[in-house]
């Protein structure tokens, strides 16, 4: 039996893109004068920066095949992107990966 406990720094590319129109149906009408639409949006791109740490067995059952199960907890904070006084947030936090399969050796 091996029993691992690695953990890392992980990295991440974040493209996040938000468009937002104010007022119902994004249409303001004033008798006399006509309409109008009001429509913002932006885009930002980011590199994050987290963190993870896991765990996982290997179990042989024998020399040439055995079984594994692991996990995994990711946390890569918190993406906020402001575009006109509007805030968008992405939580990148609390992941867990569990993995659990069979191994073969040649």
């Amino acid at each position: 039996m091996n029993v691992t406990a690695p953990f890392g720094v992980p990295f991440s590319a974040v493209t996040f893109e938000a468009t937002s129109t104010d007022v119902p149906a994004g249409t303001v009408t004033v008798v006399g004068v006509g309409s109008t639409t009001r429509t913002d949006s932006g885009s930002h791109s980011d590199i994050m920066v987290g963190w993870y740490v896991s765990g996982g067995i290997n179990y042989a059952l024998s020399d040439s095949v055995g079984l594994f199960a692991g996990v995994q907890y990711q946390d890569m904070g918190v993406y906020k992107q402001t575009e006109s006084r509007k805030q968008a947030q992405l939580e990148l936090g609390g992941n867990i990966f569990l993995s659990l399969g069979i191994t073969f050796s040649f």
